[in-house]
């Protein structure tokens, strides 16, 4: 089967910022830099096989804005947090030449949502620009006990044919992710979790 060595540098920067009113605000930059020797590799729509140096540079950067709200009383603290993060990053950036062996698997929830490469793996970089929305909401006793909801999803500017249909991601427009969870007691939790298309 195909065999491939990869040579990775992803250099970064981060800023974090509160501001007097409470917005909480983080400012990322990377450059993904990939270099692949491939041998016996047939990319998609090819008959040939491709043998060789092959490679790519990723530029990215990621702006997540979020606002905390707290209501709190003699016996509960309620929060409601909403979430936005724009994320802009080149279209095309996962040449056919480079193979994927490690990012043919993932899974589309709300512990995703908000990642600037939903693939698990490096051999496949989520593109183009995007933004991530979601609003969590909390409810906590002071005996200890919480529930929580979280819903949330992603529009994509021009889609992208990488992802697979029925990933929730294959449309302009994702599924809705969520999360609801009771925990009415330490050691006792009900979690539970829908993507909605």
């Amino acid at each position: 089967g195909t065999g491939s060595q990869r040579l990775s540098v992803k250099p970064g920067w981060e800023a974090n910022r509160l501001s007097a009113a409470g917005d909480v605000f983080k400012l990322a930059f990377s450059l993904g830099s990939d270099l692949y020797y491939v041998q016996d590799h047939t990319p998609d729509g090819k008959s040939d096989e491709f043998a060789g140096f092959t490679g790519r540079v990723f530029p990215q950067a990621q702006l997540d804005w979020s606002r905390p709200y707290a209501k709190i009383s003699n016996l509960i603290t309620q929060t409601i947090e909403p979430k936005v993060s724009l994320i802009v990053a080149p279209n095309g950036s996962n040449p056919a030449n480079i193979p994927n062996e490690d990012s043919q698997e993932f899974e589309f929830d709300e512990t995703s949502l908000f990642r600037s490469n939903k693939f698990s793996g490096n051999d496949r970089v989520e593109g183009g620009t995007r933004i991530d929305y979601g609003l969590h909401w909390g409810l906590y006793g002071k005996s200890g006990g919480k529930t929580t909801a979280f819903l949330g999803q992603s529009y994509r500017f021009r889609k992208d044919g990488l992802f697979p249909d029925d990933s929730g991601l294959e449309d302009d427009f994702s599924d809705v992710v969520a999360k609801f969870e009771v925990s009415p007691r330490r050691y006792f939790d009900l979690t539970y979790r829908t993507r909605v298309g």
